[in-house]
């Protein structure tokens, strides 16, 4: 982390304008920050539509243009996708002139772009090159962003000498040694926020009154929360999970199985346990507290470089955040060794990062639920404090701000 590289070249693009402190503009082409996503405001994507909406609300003079151009990989078109935002400007009617749905973005005089994800950046680099505005964007894990991977390599490579890249936010230290390692970006132009920005009504609602076993109810609910990008569900450890409970069912009358995602009977052979799980397909965010709420356990398995080479989750998942918010205690793998901040069967159980042990780890927590139901209370409180607005959102919309205010572009 103490590589020293010479900064990119800036040059000086637009003179500084004050951002309005009254009626905001809606002008495309007066305003100072755009933003663009290709799938917001999707409600099963709740960290895009908490990270955009906040973003929204708290800018002045700012437009975010939404494509939906993945809408059609969970079988959505266009009009879903024009119906999540009505809905969402329905409640609330201060971003009703802050979203346009377009794929092509007009002509602009824009002071700043930011976006999520590498292909999203990318995507756009030549329109923000035509239109000399500045850019940042935040490089999670996935959306065409495999580490070692030659297509992914070449796009960061050309993102980031861009003379229109001014920072890049990351989530994970891999990632961060990645930049820094291949000598992709200087430091200074890197900032480091670990994790990902929740929905805060995850963070502040009571979860729901849970029913305990034995006292409250006979049996303890394990589940699987995540979407297949693969055959198999491989990335996500879904035949480690499957492998799981067909062993434990037959030990243990007392478990019972759920799975959340686009998967079905039919991608693995579960005839032995299908008397005992359930299939409850893609909920939204908003759907997933309730569910959560007569769960005991979530198993995680996910492994790194299955889906191509590179390619790895983010730790831990958007799901397993969810989880623990909703008192849930998470069994989990970390393959890339991202950890700096939870203690290990405290208030999170780490599996090695292969998810071999995942057998020896759930019995000896299937055999001790008072320990289960301890960590689970003790994560939802690690994880309240380290997906706080205050350690999440601040940081980004300072960023934000500071370039924004910057006097030589």
């Amino acid at each position: 982390m103490t590589n020293k590289i010479i900064p990119y070249f800036r040059t000086v693009l637009f003179p500084k304008r004050k951002i309005s402190e009254s009626k905001p503009r809606f002008d495309e082409n007066n305003t100072d920050l755009i933003f663009y996503d290709d799938c917001y405001p999707h409600p099963a994507s709740g960290f895009r539509k908490e990270e955009f909406t906040t973003l929204l609300s708290h800018f002045k003079s700012c437009l975010l243009y939404a494509s939906g151009s993945t809408y059609h990989t969970v079988n959505l078109t266009s009009n879903d996708h024009l119906d999540h935002i009505e809905n969402l400007t329905a409640s609330n009617t201060e971003l009703k002139n802050k979203i346009q749905q377009t794929a092509i973005l007009p002509k602009t005089t824009a002071r700043l772009f930011y976006c999520l994800f590498l292909n999203n950046i990318h995507s756009q680099l030549k329109w923000l090159e035509k239109n000399r505005i500045p850019f940042a964007f935040t490089l999670y894990p996935g959306g065409g962003f495999a580490p070692g991977d030659s297509e992914s390599d070449a796009k960061l490579k050309e993102v980031l000498a861009s003379k229109m890249f001014r920072h890049v936010i990351v989530t994970q230290n891999h990632t961060y040694k990645h930049l820094i390692d291949n000598k992709l970006c200087p430091p200074e132009q890197i900032k480091y926020i670990f994790g990902v920005v929740v929905p805060q009504q995850s963070l502040f609602t009571v979860p729901s009154a849970k029913k305990y076993y034995p006292n409250e109810k006979p049996y303890l609910d394990i589940c699987f929360c995540a979407m297949k990008y693969t055959e198999y569900g491989e990335d996500k450890g879904y035949p480690q999970f499957i492998k799981l409970i067909t062993l434990m069912a037959e030990k243990y009358s007392h478990l019972r199985f759920h799975v959340v995602g686009n998967f079905d009977e039919n991608v693995l052979d579960i005839s032995s346990v299908s008397h005992r799980l359930t299939f409850h397909g893609i909920l939204d965010y908003e759907d997933l507290s309730s569910f959560f709420a007569g769960m005991d356990l979530l198993i995680s398995p996910n492994q790194a470089g299955k889906i191509r080479k590179g390619s790895f989750d983010g730790f831990p998942l958007g799901s397993t955040i969810e989880a623990a918010l909703n008192e849930v205690a998470v069994m989990i793998t970390d393959p890339n060794e991202e950890n700096r901040f939870f203690e290990n069967d405290t208030d999170i159980l780490l599996l090695d990062p292969t998810g071999a042990n995942l057998t020896q780890v759930f019995e000896k927590y299937i055999a001790n639920p008072e320990m289960l139901y301890q960590i689970a209370r003790n994560g939802r409180m690690k994880f309240q404090h380290l997906y706080s607005h205050e350690l999440q959102m601040k940081p980004r919309i300072s960023l934000l701000e500071s370039l924004l205010d910057e006097k030589d572009r």
